[in-house]
């Protein structure tokens, strides 16, 4: 439970340094919003484009963790089938 808990709040730390700034960045730069490339906003394009994926990946790569580390324990718990009886 202490990993999952380590692997949560490392991931909910990551995505608030990440994502937490960006209403700062649009505040302090107001310019920012009003910029377009292609024809779209900024702001939707770092939305939409930037941060999903990031979301994504980090949501992957959390599931992947946690899978492992359920794995692990229960090997742990239940032997990790390496022993055989004669």
């Amino acid at each position: 439970l202490r990993e999952q808990l380590g692997l949560a709040l490392a991931v909910l730390g990551l995505l608030g340094l990440v994502l937490g700034p960006l209403p700062l960045v649009f505040h302090l730069w107001p310019g920012l919003a009003d910029l377009e490339v292609a024809g779209l906003p900024v702001a939707w394009l770092g939305l939409g484009v930037v941060v999903y994926p990031f979301v994504l990946l980090l949501g992957w790569r959390y599931v992947r963790s946690v899978e492992r580390n359920e794995r692990d324990f229960s090997d742990l718990v239940h032997g990790s089938g390496a022993e055989e009886e004669p």
